[in-house]
């Protein structure tokens, strides 16, 4: 019996190709905005096309969907890469969704239904517990589902899409741009101080090995070369600190959020911590933020801001 091929309707041809696009492109969306695909990275085709297990065609129209979405950039002849967003853009963005945050509340404090409401509400309850609980991760994603939450009740779908790519631009910056140094530490005991220090960049996709050589150059600058195979738990809190501060400077990023980052340490000790962030702060093309109670740390700042309930009262710059 003679057999025949099938040749399915180009209208059932394209669906499964755009079915098979969008899957590849959510799955790369995916890899990059959670660090394994770094700004920067070469994205190969062969490579996905076999990680993802389909044709090269779908990872095209991908790269093309991730360019619309401001996550990649094409260039002619040397291929796609993963963007690299730089700070005077991320400022932009930053103001662009404040302008939509400040029109999606104007709008909604008049129209806001009580079923809208009471979900809001329960987000907003989650995110309390989660400050309660010091839980950073589970804030941070609860107050982007808030905001996210805010914008789709304006009921626009224009302004909800715009917002949605602003928000994975910014996470794409802050993965690469942000570094943060937390006031009790955030060590994990189960690594030794270099392992702590790469874990940034073992997130982001480096191997171990270069991952761990990298941090053990970090530690040596900061006088934790001795240490560097030592546990949180064998570390002093000054060391553990210098710890702390070389793993938020490992992927060297723009900007250093420091939240009060003397509060647990000693007078001698915390002036050697906050020399050091003056050290890394006179790189041109980085600034170092402090939150602070501590008066001590006014020397060490170019520019002073006086805050109360989260307004700010009063600026001076100090510059030497």
């Amino acid at each position: 019996m003679a057999t025949s091929k099938v040749i399915p309707h180009r209208t059932i041809a394209l669906l499964r190709s755009a079915s098979l696009s969008s899957a590849a492109q959510q799955e790369i969306e995916r890899l990059i905005l959670e660090g394994e695909l770094a700004p920067g990275t070469k994205l190969a085709e062969a490579w996905l096309s076999e990680r993802l297990g389909v044709s090269r065609g779908p990872i095209r129209e991908a790269f093309r969907m991730l360019e619309e979405a401001g996550l990649v950039r094409q260039e002619k002849n040397r291929g796609v890469f993963v963007r690299d967003i730089p700070v005077d853009e991320a400022s932009e963005i930053y103001d662009l969704r404040a302008v939509m945050d400040e029109l999606a509340g104007r709008r909604l404090a008049g129209s806001i239904t009580p079923e809208q409401l009471k979900r809001a509400r329960v987000i907003v309850d989650g995110m309390d517990q989660a400050a309660r609980s010091d839980d950073a991760d589970a804030y941070h994603l609860l107050n982007l589902q808030f905001h996210d939450t805010l914008i789709d009740y304006c009921g626009n779908r224009k302004m909800t899409a715009i917002y949605r790519k602003l928000v994975k631009e910014l996470a794409l910056f802050r993965r690469r741009n942000l570094g943060f140094v937390f006031q009790q530490y955030n060590l994990l005991p189960a690594l030794n101080a270099a392992e702590n220090v790469a874990v940034p960049l073992l997130a982001a996709g480096m191997a171990r090995k270069p991952a761990v050589a990298k941090a053990m150059v970090l530690l040596e600058q900061l006088g934790m070369g001795p240490r560097a195979y030592a546990r949180p738990s064998q570390l002093s809190g000054g060391q553990q600190q210098r710890v702390a501060i070389a793993r938020a400077l490992i992927h060297e990023p723009s900007l250093l959020v420091c939240d009060e980052p003397t509060a647990a340490l000693d007078a001698e000790t915390g002036h050697s911590v906050m020399q050091l962030l003056r050290d890394a702060a006179v790189r041109p093309d980085r600034a170092v933020v402090v939150v602070t109670h501590d008066s001590r740390v006014f020397e060490f700042g170019d520019r002073i801001a006086h805050m109360n309930d989260g307004r700010i009262l009063e600026t001076r710059s100090q510059r030497k």
